[in-house]
């Protein structure tokens, strides 16, 4: 039985599987290249909130459930601490392309590492965060 009010029956649940440039070199970036972000997500499917009750996201055809919410990355500096560019995805694709046109204008060069993080907004809540790192490879 849910608690009226309870953080947890409110908050999206957390986006799965974040990643950077599917492939053989996973969450690395060339130079000169972009940097196409992904995930999937997981909804509450409104019979509960026990473990199992969830419906996997992943959006690849027909039968996937709808997100919950939008998505917000945020590209931050290689500490982790200053946000240098903030991405909102509002719809089902769960995907974005951080552009190397963007990757310069943010970092004024192509920085060894970029890192990323990515929560699921729903009103004024959002899901815990995932965190990765990218790193730029020669």
């Amino acid at each position: 039985m849910s608690i009226p009010g309870n953080t947890r029956d409110r908050r999206p649940l957390r986006p799965a599987n974040f990643r950077a440039n599917d492939g053989q070199f996973r969450d690395t970036y060339v130079a000169g290249g972009d940097v196409v972000f992904a995930w999937s997500y997981r909804v509450k499917d409104g019979r509960g909130r026990a473990a199992g009750e969830q419906l996997a996201g992943v959006p690849v055809g027909e039968g996937v459930p709808t997100r919950q919410g939008r998505f917000r990355v945020r590209v931050l500096d290689a500490d982790g601490e200053t946000v240098l560019r903030t991405i909102y995805v509002d719809d089902d694709a769960a995907t974005t392309t951080y552009t190397n046109a963007q990757i310069i204008t943010d970092f004024i060069f192509e920085p060894a590492e970029i890192v990323a993080e990515l929560v699921n907004l729903d009103g004024t809540w959002q899901s815990e965060a995932r965190r990765i790192t990218i790193t730029k490879r020669t």
